[in-house]
């Protein structure tokens, strides 16, 4: 149900339950305006639709199987559960034939047998566990248990394919959903504002050249500054990633590319830390440790440059690895058994309810106005032995057309749509 006041809608190009079970699921190719065939239906439509049927025409039928009542092949079951599979093999890459594993879920105190086949595939039907749940497989209650591997069975996923209905993407929704966007908006500013929640931490310190003593008569600030994340794709040689930090390397050596223009062919000193290196150093290392890159276009009261007789510094602050001694547990997960495995496959999510207002007791002056925009939405509604139903929801506060939309199937697959519209004064 919804106020059709605030979500325009073109009935034409809805998905429908006409649309969806007697037209899209059936054609392969792209199809404008499905609901166009099924709303308001009259001779002009029905010769429309068969246009289409001669355009693309129904892919997966044979007349010579419906007129023999031959009922096609079902390719997927209904799912009724989860499936875990795998395969058992002992050290020498042989399966274990008639093999005896346990299955746990400790979060739900569950745990199921099963025995292996003569290829070693063992397999769980039928599971039934929330997304992310633990669940390990045990293999240990079996002879020289010590020697097996246990491999499961990666999660299948569907193909990529290309969406067939590209031509109804919304390029510019502002313009196309304006309304529905303007009642967002104004359901938000209606919004009840939380508390504030004070969080104290203390600030991150950066490593710079002033933290090495090496380094001490560099100027204060840096007269280039590259950050570590930005040279993550250097690939190979660091020296790549350089040019933008102001550098120029030519003859195997880095210049500062203000002075190397200026015909100076002085090449820069380089540290790494407070360590002085050559470039075949810094071509060893790994981008994904450099903390951050410094060029000075000369080396202050340092006197580095007199020393070395160079023009400039270079400097790369490294990240600091912070040494932390391994736990027991990390060191025992380092070099985990074969025949216990732990995973945590994609399972079932939890059922969510839609919104409804809860209206108890008077109305008072800090409970927002109700302006949403969808009224009622329920995928489950059962009739009884006489084929009614009765469902119960509130109102929002503006006036306007509301829509009502109900949608079924009985269990003999019979199906039907109805459009019931009234007016909020």
């Amino acid at each position: 149900m919804i106020d059709e006041t605030k979500v325009p809608v073109n009935e034409d190009t809805e998905t429908t339950i006409y649309s969806n079970l007697l037209l899209s699921s059936n054609l392969e190719g792209y199809i404008e305006k499905p609901n166009y065939y099924f709303h308001k239906m009259d001779d002009q439509k029905l010769a429309h639709l068969d246009l289409l049927m001669l355009t693309q025409g129904y892919r997966r039928f044979s007349y010579k199987d419906i007129i023999a009542d031959k009922a096609p092949n079902l390719t997927f079951l209904p799912e009724q559960g989860i499936d875990i599979t795998g395969t058992i093999r002992k050290s020498n890459g042989m399966p274990l034939d008639k093999g005896r594993l346990l299955l746990q879920i400790p979060e739900k105190y569950y745990s199921t047998t099963t025995l292996t086949d003569a290829e070693g595939k063992f397999k769980f039907s039928n599971m039934v566990f929330k997304d992310s749940a633990e669940v390990i497989v045990n293999a240990r209650n079996n002879l020289n248990s010590k020697d097996l591997r246990i491999q499961v069975d990666g999660e299948a996923f569907p193909a990529v394919y290309a969406n067939v209905n590209a031509a109804d993407d919304i390029l510019n929704i502002d313009s196309t959903l304006n309304t529905y966007l303007r009642n967002s908006k104004m359901i938000n500013n209606n919004s009840l504002m939380l508390r504030e929640v004070v969080v104290k931490s203390t600030a991150t310190t950066k490593k710079s050249h002033l933290d090495f003593s090496a380094l001490s008569g560099l100027n204060m600030m840096a007269d280039r500054s590259t950050t570590g994340d930005q040279l993550t794709g250097c690939g190979g040689l660091l020296v790549n990633c350089l040019v933008s930090s102001g550098l120029t390397f030519v003859d195997n050596n880095l210049f500062i590319t203000r002075t190397y223009n200026q015909g100076i062919r002085v090449p820069v000193e380089i540290y790494v830390n407070d360590m002085p290196v050559d470039i075949a150093y810094l071509n060893s290392l790994d981008a994904k440790g450099i903390e951050s890159v410094q060029v000075f276009n000369n080396d202050g009261l340092s006197g580095i440059n007199r020393r070395t007789n160079t023009s400039g510094v270079l400097v790369i602050i490294m990240k600091e690895i912070k040494k932390v001694p391994a736990t027991q547990a990390q060191i025992k997960e380092l070099f985990a058994p074969t025949n216990v495995v732990t995973i945590k496959p994609k399972g079932y999510a939890v059922e969510r309810q839609f919104y409804q207002p809860k209206y108890t007791g008077p109305r008072t002056s800090l409970q927002a106005q109700d302006i949403r925009s969808t009224i009622y939405w329920n995928p489950f509604i059962n009739t009884d032995k006489d084929g009614k139903a009765s469902f119960e929801f509130f109102n929002s506060d503006d006036k306007g057309m509301r829509k009502i939309v109900i949608e079924g199937m009985d269990k003999n697959g019979n199906f039907g749509r109805s459009i019931y519209r009234y007016q909020v004064k």
